[in-house]
């Protein structure tokens, strides 16, 4: 089935409202889906050549033009100084009030370097973290972490019990922002929707997550989750936790940054082994990416 769901994702010439309702819950906008790297916007290969073209180029109209397909981005590598950042904080500090970022569950390198930008949310005075990991259920066993009441074992069996992923990862971020003194609070609720279908699953727990976060608004927040929670919009009527939190407060100011892991092989994993970028975490942003994120980390 997911075979089918993704070879009819790679073939649809466009991806308008022609999709069954019960799609993958990603943008329905072909360049969206390629510049997120989620469909060829080039082959590996595509992406090798214009390595080799790097240095004499100098605007996107000196791509060799069976590589225009990667025009969009070519400006990013020419200019880097324009929309690749490795200067933090890469947000908007003096209006974000939340940052979403969302993560691939079976990859711990984005969750440890997720884990590497806890101290920095905490200087920037970023005070909650919510995590999709923990229903909101077990909130009484986050504050007994925070507090120093139970350890990180102990926490750890607790999320075990209710996420099939690997825990290390996600065992660094909660010691991380334990030692940074972040209030961690659970967001999700995967037991109550589990007749709904996969789409209305997901705007259940989406609209589960912003009721939750609601009640932390007060604070500055990062939000961790999986990429299909973190857009903060679709490009279509299916709704975001950001629009849903937007229903109570239409001016809150929020940002959204996916993770792409070194061991993905896509696009932006490969440009990351071409180009050795020196830092742990590179971050591209750009209007390109609007509405739908503001970046990506890789």
């Amino acid at each position: 089935m997911k075979f089918l769901l993704w070879i009819t994702l790679f073939l649809l010439p466009t991806l308008g409202h022609s999709l069954a309702p019960d799609h993958f819950l990603y943008p329905r906008d072909k360049y969206a889906l390629q510049i997120l790297g989620l469909t060829p916007l080039a082959t590996l290969g595509q992406v090798d050549e214009l390595a080799i073209h790097f240095e004499s180029l100098h605007d996107c109209e000196d791509i060799p033009s069976h590589l225009l397909q990667a025009c969009p981005l070519a400006d990013t590598w020419l200019n880097k100084s324009k929309h690749l950042s490795t200067q933090y904080p890469f947000w908007e500090t003096n209006k974000t009030q939340i940052l979403f970022f969302g993560e691939r569950h079976i990859d711990r390198d984005s969750q440890l370097r997720f884990k590497s930008l806890i101290p920095l949310f905490a200087q920037e005075n970023f005070t909650v973290l919510a995590l999709e990991m923990f229903n909101s259920s077990s909130q009484k066993y986050l504050d007994r972490f925070v507090n120093y009441e139970i350890d990180l074992d102990e926490i750890l069996e607790i999320l075990r019990s209710q996420w099939g992923y690997n825990l290390e990862g996600y065992g660094a971020i909660l010691k991380s922002a334990r030692e940074e003194g972040l209030k961690i609070i659970g967001i999700d609720d995967r037991n109550s929707f589990t007749d709904a279908s996969f789409s209305d699953e997901l705007i259940l727990r989406d609209q589960h997550m912003a009721e939750i976060l609601g009640h932390h608004l007060d604070n500055k927040i990062i939000v961790y989750t999986g990429r299909l929670h973190a857009f903060l919009s679709l490009g279509d009527k299916t709704p975001t936790v950001l629009d849903f939190l937007h229903e109570n407060d239409p001016n809150l100011k929020a940002e959204s940054y996916l993770l792409i892991g070194h061991r993905e092989r896509n696009f932006w994993s490969h440009l990351r082994l071409i180009f050795d970028y020196e830092t742990n975490i590179n971050v591209f942003k750009s209007s390109k990416l609007l509405p739908y994120i503001n970046g990506i980390l890789y």
